[in-house]
Formats: C-alpha cells, sequence, structure tokens
C-alpha cells in the first residue's frame, strides 16, 4: 500500500495495482494558492482522498481489511493480481514497439 500527498510516486506505483491513499490536508490551499495540479487531480484519481486524520485512518482501515483490535493484528485485503499482469504486458508491448 501506498500512502502519500502530491508525489507523482502514484502513477509509478499505480502499475503494481496495489492499494492507495492520497492524504493531502492542504488541498485547498496546495492547488489554489502555491503550486496548482494536473486536471482535477486528486479527486479525479479514483483514489481514496483523505483531508484530515478522521478520514485517513477511515480508508487505511478499509484498505487494510479486517481489524482485530483487541489482539492488535489485521488481515489485509488481498491483492488482485490481474491489473498488474495486465500493466506488465501493456509496458512490454510499449517497450518492444521501439526495440524492434
Amino acid at each position: 500500500m501506498s500512502l502519500s500527498d502530491y508525489s507523482s510516486i502514484f502513477f509509478d506505483f499505480a502499475l503494481t495495482g496495489k492499494p492507495a491513499v492520497v492524504y493531502t490536508p492542504d488541498l485547498a490551499s496546495y492547488r489554489d494558492v502555491e503550486r496548482g495540479v494536473y486536471g482535477d487531480w486528486p479527486l479525479g484519481s479514483g483514489l481514496p482522498v483523505a483531508i484530515d486524520h478522521d478520514e485517513l485512518t477511515s480508508h487505511l482501515q478499509w484498505l487494510l481489511g479486517n481489524i482485530d483490535a483487541a489482539e492488535g493484528r489485521c488481515s489485509p485485503r488481498e491483492v488482485d493480481p490481474a491489473p498488474i499482469l495486465d500493466n506488465l504486458t501493456w509496458i512490454r508491448g510499449w517497450i518492444a514497439r521501439f526495440v524492434s
């Protein structure tokens, strides 16, 4: 799982098919005053977006799956390998176009 803010690492990490959460408590200031963002990032990214600790906790609990607070353990959700394999197939094809 990845937890980040505005980093472009999300685009690299997306190739793994693993879950990610965007944590942007300063989204309005960052987007409208400081630097700006591409398009509707992160709200249009399809990723869960948290703008405060409560939302972040909620997203992480859901992504981690079954949390047993009494025992202090969690059972993470399974990662579906299909999107990862699809991405790798696409990348191989893209690379092959330039090296053949």
